[in-house]
């Protein structure tokens, strides 16, 4: 039987590959361990869902489903043998609940997540204050017994003859140490936890689970393998977001050619959408009352209204979340998935349109094996048309990919994309086997 982290680690990709970071380098007149890249491609770094398809790449061979509904809850990444993924972006944002019902259905579960300049220290931070685990409660306490002794050494030392704990208090004097004082306290504490505690209390506390620390740059390392489970519950297969095998196919489709993607990528936009139900992106109500009640039902009761009804939606000024954004030759495209085109969403498109953030706009559908694809991209290129879209390219999804209609470049966008710079340096601590970790950006 195989063993899923080695599998994950043997094929893993960088998110930003090597040569990507010559390309921007060289496009943006930097070098040695700084580069520079467009502000939208930011969410590979803040968001865990570039970091998932990833995973979901070095996988390809076993068949990846992303979004499979767990009781209410859904696992990123499932593949056979009731093997589960759970990507975070930092390791803090470890959530006991999510994973133990997980537990209850799979035989195997594997945390990953991206590795930071301080990714050492966020771990030592979780063994030692999570409450969920009575072993570790009196190290941070601890910690602050080390840091309000110096406090009173320090007292001493400078001949007030005032304790921490006696009266009366020189706050203004302990506000201040404490301040001054603290970081390096904590510093020297964790770096005793992190040579003499670290690696027993990791195997402890995630017990089976698996603990893989990806870096953006390349290389992952496995903190501790994925043991076997015994669940308690069977698991629905068919319970799955339909819009996910798109965009995963999408992800592998630029990312096959070297581009460099960020999935969940965030625009600015200053555009409004007025509050109403609207249905494939068509307002069709707007009536107080049945918004409100939309609003007042239970998450899967909610779901399937909108399903069938329409969505309710709120005027919206600020970010815009689109599925993928796409650096291709200077440019950026952006990209918008959809399970089918009847899930399409005009005033959704009008807003990424409009971002001024884009170069180029797509819309990518799945196509049925028994449909015809010219004629669901007619049908596609009809609404954009009757919308004032005529610009937005069109992709449709089955097993391959199709470029059904090349977009036209958006007159409104942006001639300088605005930039963010990003420092590759090394890291604090020397747990891992990474010889860069990101940090700065």
């Amino acid at each position: 039987m195989y063993h899923i982290c080695n599998i994950i680690k043997q094929n893993y990709k960088a998110l930003i590959s090597q040569d990507i970071i010559k390309n921007l380098q060289g496009m943006y007149n930097t070098g040695n361990n700084i580069f520079y890249m467009p502000e939208v491609f930011e969410s590979i770094f803040k968001k865990e869902a570039s970091l998932k398809y990833a995973i979901m790449e070095s996988l390809d061979n076993y068949n990846p489903l992303g979004e499979l509904n767990i009781n209410s809850k859904y696992l990123d990444i499932y593949i056979d043998k009731l093997n589960g993924i759970e990507t975070k972006t930092c390791v803090t944002k470890y959530n006991k609940n999510q994973i133990d019902n997980y537990l209850l259905y799979l035989n195997r579960l594997i945390l990953g997540f991206m590795v930071t300049y301080n990714t050492e220290l966020d771990i030592a931070n979780l063994l030692i204050n999570n409450r969920m685990n009575p072993n570790h409660q009196k190290r941070g306490f601890t910690i602050n017994r080390l840091i309000m002794a110096r406090i009173a050494h320090q007292n001493a030392v400078n001949g007030t003859g005032y304790g921490v704990g006696k009266y009366p208090y020189k706050i203004p004097k302990i506000a201040s140490l404490i301040k001054n004082e603290y970081q390096k306290e904590k510093e020297e504490f964790y770096k005793n936890y992190i040579n003499n505690y670290f690696n027993n209390d990791l195997k402890i506390f995630f017990n089976n689970i698996g603990l893989m620390a990806f870096n953006p740059f390349g290389g992952s390392d496995i903190l501790n393998q994925a043991g076997f489970n015994i669940p308690q519950n069977n698991i629905d297969l068919s319970n799955y977001k339909p819009e996910d095998k798109i965009k995963y196919k999408i992800w592998k489709y630029y990312r096959d050619q070297g581009f460099l993607i960020a999935a969940e990528a965030s625009l600015l936009n200053s555009s409004t959408v007025q509050k109403g139900i609207y249905k494939n992106g068509m307002l069709i109500n707007t009536n107080e009352a049945d918004i409100k009640a939309i609003d007042s039902m239970g998450p899967k009761l909610r779901e399937r209204i909108e399903e069938i009804y329409g969505t309710r939606k709120s005027p919206i000024t600020g970010k815009y979340i689109i599925d993928f954004a796409v650096l291709i030759n200077g440019k950026i495209a952006g990209i918008e998935c959809k399970s089918d085109y009847t899930k399409m969403d005009v005033m959704q498109l009008k807003s990424y349109y409009d971002s001024n953030e884009l170069d180029y706009l797509y819309i990518a559908v799945g196509v049925d094996s028994g449909d015809n694809p010219n004629n669901i991209k007619n049908k596609i290129d009809s609404i954009l048309t009757s919308n004032n879209l005529d610009n937005v390219g069109i992709i449709l999804v089955n097993n391959s990919i199709y470029i059904g209609k090349n977009a036209r470049l958006i007159n409104n966008a942006n001639k300088y994309h605005k930039l963010m710079p990003v420092s590759i340096v090394s890291p604090k601590t020397k747990i891992y086997s990474f010889n860069e970790i990101p940090g700065n950006f």
